[in-house]
């Protein structure tokens, strides 16, 4: 097995393999990371407490090395490296081999035009994982579903089970057979937390328990949901919680209820920091285009109005690329924006 990409997500996933299987090799970009874990282990850091283990890590130009192909891949690189990821991973994984595409966004079909449908398998991560120093990853969260993993065309097969089975050793994972209307949910959480926690600073529990986070942040699932819905996806739950039930609170319809939930929901998360958040603290470039991106040009071909994922996008290319300053303020600049659309 190769995981392609060690960051919180992909970090997570090859600790806890290595753990359980001897055929795990992890490959990643940053270079400080892979020295840190070849010569100390892999940090995890969990509720369980923080143990180091050993991993097979290899700088990503080290794979061309490798004289075997791998039954699967988990691909776990940011949304904007997809392309180039797949391309190492369709070099990399045997014919009757599988990609498992353990992104954020919507990714899927990306992944499938370079190594082929056939090969590619969803995995949908409801885990939250960091990875802010070399060496190290750390999971929180509430330690229920980590995974859902979905064929592209809906039906579950023997690999399937299996993929879920070896992730199971990771976190608890579940078989989908509606994995667009699981990606699309998924997305509701990252377009409203990710957003939010990028351009203000906040942690993910504290933009789902704050009033002013919490006004934006119900327009913006109900946009996603929306559009998801007009595609023609049956968007599952999102944070546990019925999606019809933010489409009624962004019209101000059950809002104080949903809230409240979502203020509970936000005890799991804490002082969690969302992948969008770490990427600005660290200086890279942000996956926005991607995900709220994604439901903006998904929305225009299905004419949904999205003012809110419009605005948020805004909000964080008004800086450059690796340059996001987080910041509180930018959270009204986000809701005139948003206003100003309307």
């Amino acid at each position: 097995m190769l995981v392609l990409g060690a960051g919180g997500i992909g970090g997570v996933i090859a600790g806890r393999l290595s753990g359980h299987f001897d055929d795990v090799t992890v490959a990643d970009q940053w270079p400080e990371h892979v020295e840190a874990m070849r010569s100390g282990g892999l940090v995890v850091n969990d509720r369980e407490g923080s143990a180091a283990g050993p991993v097979r890590a290899i700088h990503l130009h080290e794979l061309q090395a490798e004289a075997d192909r791998f039954d699967l891949v988990f691909l776990s690189v940011k949304t904007y490296d997809t392309e180039w990821a797949a391309q190492f991973a369709r070099r990399h994984v045997r014919d009757d081999g599988a990609v498992v595409v353990c992104q954020n966004g919507i990714t899927d079909s990306r992944v499938a035009a370079i190594v082929g449908a056939e090969r590619t398998v969803g995995c949908v991560v409801t885990l939250a994982g960091a990875a802010m120093e070399p060496g190290v990853v750390t999971r929180n969260d509430a330690y229920s579903v980590g995974f859902r993993v979905g064929e592209l065309d809906g039906p579950v097969r023997e690999r399937t089970t299996m993929i879920a089975d070896r992730l199971n050793t990771v976190a608890v994972t579940e078989v989908t057979g509606n994995l667009d209307g699981e990606r699309w949910a998924k997305l509701a959480t990252n377009c409203m937390v990710n957003a939010l926690s990028g351009i203000t600073g906040y942690s993910a529990g504290e933009v789902r328990s704050r009033d002013d986070t919490l006004a934006v942040l119900v327009h913006l699932g109900a946009e996603t949901i929306q559009v998801g819905r007009a595609l023609g996806h049956r968007v599952e739950p999102v944070m546990g919680i019925d999606p019809g039930r933010f489409v009624d609170a962004a019209r101000g319809v059950g809002r104080d209820q949903l809230l409240d939930e979502i203020r509970i929901v936000a005890k799991a998360t804490g002082t969690h920091k969302a992948s969008m958040l770490q990427d600005v603290i660290k200086g890279r470039r942000t996956e926005i285009e991607d995900l709220n991106g994604h439901v903006v040009r998904s929305g225009a071909t299905v004419d949904v109005a999205t003012p809110f994922s419009q605005a948020a996008v805004e909000a964080v290319l008004a800086f450059p690329p690796g340059e996001v300053v987080a910041d509180p303020r930018n959270l009204e600049r986000l809701v005139r924006m948003a206003e100003e659309r309307a």
